[in-house]
């Protein structure tokens, strides 16, 4: 699947994420705080599990959307990736798609 093929798919993941987390923060927010327990783990195992299964629809080998999602903060860190003497910051879903395809080649 090339880069603009998986946008699509990509921008969905995305704005449900940021559905859920929205959804998840109220519900903390009703418990006074942090809260996590058996329901925030269903939950969130839910969303590794659509993670999982997206990643291997676009042909993400390498743990990309998960390393988006987790370690990236879906972009808000920008953290950056080295490929080829190139480094980028991956702050957008474009940016991801690019990372993803070119992690095919190497």
């Amino acid at each position: 699947m090339t880069a603009a093929e998986m946008m699509p798919l990509l921008k969905v993941w995305a704005e449900r994420h940021a559905a859920l987390s929205n959804q998840m923060d109220a519900l903390s927010n009703i418990f006074g705080g942090t809260f996590d327990g058996p329901l925030f783990d269903a939950v969130w195992l839910t969303w590794d599990a659509y993670t999982d299964q997206l990643a291997h629809r676009i042909g993400d080998d390498a743990d990309w959307l998960q390393w988006y999602c987790g370690d990236n903060d879906m972009g808000a860190k920008g953290l950056e990736v080295s490929s080829y003497s190139r480094t980028i910051k991956v702050r957008t879903l474009r940016q991801l798609a690019t990372v993803i395809v070119g992690s095919r080649a190497s």
